[in-house]
């Protein structure tokens, strides 16, 4: 009979995790594989909770697929509609300015306005994505490779 070392429950000897506790059993072989930096030549013990969190992954990337493909069309849809704007607001302030209504040129050159103004924002958020792509790529680099955390800001002379 095994022993679990978290709740001491008695356990059949092949029990890989506690009925009662859910805590992993180490079997002497695994100790000594990890002990000497081995990977043990067995597969690993079930995990109950393997499938749920795999499901939890699929719907994570689920997500986040869908929000790229929101944001690509968002953009896009932005971009296009904002250049047409600023060429047919151009047309319309030309047209307005032949007949000489000042209101009317007025109410073309707001509208026109609205456009250029959607366009910075476009690029404002567009160049303020890459800055923080490319932030978040450092950072994962820094983690995969380093201490295997992002390190604290404190951490940066100067702060």
């Amino acid at each position: 009979m095994k022993i679990c070392p978290n709740c001491n429950m008695q356990l059949d000897d092949n029990a890989a995790f506690c009925t009662n506790c859910g805590a992993q059993l180490t079997n002497p072989v695994q100790s000594q594989a990890q002990q000497f930096n081995y990977a043990p030549a067995y597969q690993q013990p079930f995990n109950p909770y393997y499938t749920e969190i795999k499901n939890d992954i699929s719907n994570v990337r689920t997500l986040g697929i869908v929000s790229l493909i929101f944001l690509i069309f968002a953009q896009i849809v932005t971009l296009v509609c904002s250049i047409i704007g600023i060429v047919k607001g151009n047309d319309a302030i030309r047209k307005a300015q032949s007949i000489g209504d000042p209101n009317l040129i007025k109410e073309a050159q707001d509208a026109k306005k609205l456009n250029k103004i959607a366009l910075i924002i476009f690029i404002v958020l567009g160049i303020l994505a890459i800055l923080i792509g490319i932030a978040i790529a450092v950072f994962g680099i820094f983690a995969a490779t380093g201490s295997g955390s992002v390190p604290d800001i404190s951490e940066f002379s100067g702060f």
